[in-house]
């Protein structure tokens, strides 16, 4: 299938969601007002996450674990083919805006002040709405702790806990794009979140089914390389976002200021970005934790080195 003929079926897709949902999506501006955007909205929801997951396990203590097969099943069917949907059409848009308006300004659009008439700063068009709804469904995914609950998982399992505070923390992330006017993070964001959720459902499915496909190893390298991209997006940015450093002298006090070369609040870019290295210290951890040699390995090996060398 050809490029045209790709976007020929995101164009049928983007008619279809229009009729769905009774707009254009091309219209989309994405702010505070959207729902589930606040700052309350999602304090509220990462709170009650948690709250619900700390009573949850409670709750289930005096009960056997529940299976919960195919429950599992359908959940990590449902988010294959979601993700996959997301991971398409996001890649096909973004494709497009590269095409209308050039690497750049897709990477890095012009600062508030020097935006066109007519046009806004805030994340919009047909993109940012496949965003938002990739968004939305970070909501849907909480429920996925409930499986983790009813199976009586170990709570206190490293990569237990990084599940929840990955979906604790996630919309945060996102919506600092929202209200930093940090449009790129939030696309990008989309586009590699969605390839890996993609790949690591198709993965948990195919185990769900008693299918050992053999590439658990791959889904953890993808999601390293996923916050490894997410990082060097934000070096590359931030270089660019400081178009002019230099000191302004307003009386007696010199002032190191700066001139803005691309669209973003600094305060919100510096928090995501923050997360994102969070994010990439804690699964390399993970992968350390899961692929590395064990306690009981690392002993083992010194004990056979301590004797090799006693013998010598």
């Amino acid at each position: 299938m050809d490029m045209q003929a790709v976007v020929a079926l995101a164009g049928r897709v983007e008619a279809t969601i229009s009729d769905v949902v009774g707009f254009d999506p091309r219209t989309f501006v994405w702010s505070e007002e959207s729902p589930l955007t606040s700052s309350k909205a999602i304090v509220a929801a990462s709170v009650l996450y948690l709250v619900f997951t700390f009573i949850g396990v409670q709750i289930m203590k005096p009960f056997t674990a529940f299976k919960a097969d195919f429950a599992s099943k359908m959940h990590n069917f449902f988010m294959f083919i979601m993700s996959g949907f997301f991971c398409f059409i996001s890649s096909v848009e973004l494709l497009n805006l590269y095409a209308s308006k050039g690497l750049f300004l897709s990477f890095c659009p012009a600062p508030e002040g020097e935006v066109g008439e007519g046009e806004t700063h805030r994340p919009h068009g047909t993109l940012v709405f496949y965003c938002y709804l990739f968004y939305l469904s970070k909501f849907y995914e909480l429920f996925e702790t409930i499986l983790l609950i009813v199976k009586k998982r170990d709570m206190g399992d490293y990569r237990t806990k990084l599940h929840i505070f990955h979906h604790a923390i996630v919309p945060v992330t996102i919506a600092c794009g929202v209200w930093g006017n940090w449009t790129m993070p939030i696309i990008l964001g989309t586009v590699w979140n969605s390839l890996v959720h993609t790949v690591m459902y198709f993965y948990f499915f195919l185990r769900s089914i008693n299918i050992n496909p053999g590439f658990k190893v791959f889904v953890t390298y993808l999601q390293i390389f996923q916050f490894v991209n997410g990082g060097v997006y934000a070096a590359i940015y931030f270089v660019l976002y400081f178009r002019r450093i230099y000191l302004a002298v307003p009386g007696d006090f010199s002032t190191l200021t700066y001139e803005k070369g691309c669209a973003g609040e600094l305060g919100y870019m510096v928090v995501a970005s923050g997360i994102d290295f969070t994010f990439l210290a804690l699964f390399v951890i993970l992968f350390g934790k899961t692929y590395g040699p064990k306690k009981g390995e690392k002993k083992a090996e010194k004990s056979k080195k301590g004797g090799k060398a006693k013998k010598e």
